[in-house]
């Protein structure tokens, strides 16, 4: 019996009319497509960088792009005096970052933001090749993690970003058949528009 009494007030309340109320979200997306030129050690030192960022939260914004050095001019570089036997040639990431609060100036507005994620890293090999079955430069693809420093100023919907990281990953060395730690610093200069 009382079982059947408290199934019966159960569903007494279940039917009961409630009122539901919500309230719009005061985050704006504020989505940034940036575009510019990238300097890291390639083939050739510059190259491009296109990407998209959006603010996922508050004070977190999520960056998804990549970086683009299409020019092979590997008979001017100096082998001998290179750090590794590794070139940075490609890269597309998706880098996390979280945004130093601050208080914006009315004329304009500027965001630093940590940033730090992972993407995958395209290396030319310009060593020495104990097998010549690999080719003049092989080029392969690797699991990279990444972590920098972005800043970025704009007044209206334009402005400017510049952007500090380094991409680590390992890389096959074809002459030691290792797969070393390899590090490339990285900057940027970008244009960007927010809507």
């Amino acid at each position: 019996m009382k079982t059947i009494a408290m199934v019966l007030f159960s569903m007494m309340f279940s039917f009961w009319p409630t009122q539901a109320e919500a309230s719009p979200s005061t985050v704006n997306p504020r989505v940034r497509v940036h575009a510019g030129a990238v300097v890291s050690e390639g083939p050739n030192p510059t190259g491009f960088t296109l990407g998209v960022d959006s603010r996922a939260s508050r004070f977190i914004y999520l960056d998804i792009g990549g970086f683009l050095n299409p020019f092979s001019t590997f008979d001017d570089l100096d082998l001998d005096n290179l750090r590794a036997p590794h070139l940075a040639r490609h890269g597309m990431y998706i880098l996390p970052g979280l945004r130093i609060p601050h208080r914006q100036p009315k004329a304009f507005s500027w965001d630093v933001t940590f940033r730090g994620g992972f993407g995958i890293l395209w290396t030319s090999y310009v060593g020495t090749k104990i097998n010549p079955s690999y080719g003049s430069r092989p080029l392969d693809a690797d699991i990279m993690t990444a972590a920098g420093l972005d800043f970025g100023i704009r007044r209206g919907a334009l402005g400017l970003r510049f952007a500090g990281r380094v991409l680590v990953a390992t890389p096959h060395d074809y002459g030691e058949k290792t797969d070393p730690l390899f590090y490339a610093p990285q900057l940027s200069v970008e244009g960007l528009y927010q809507f």
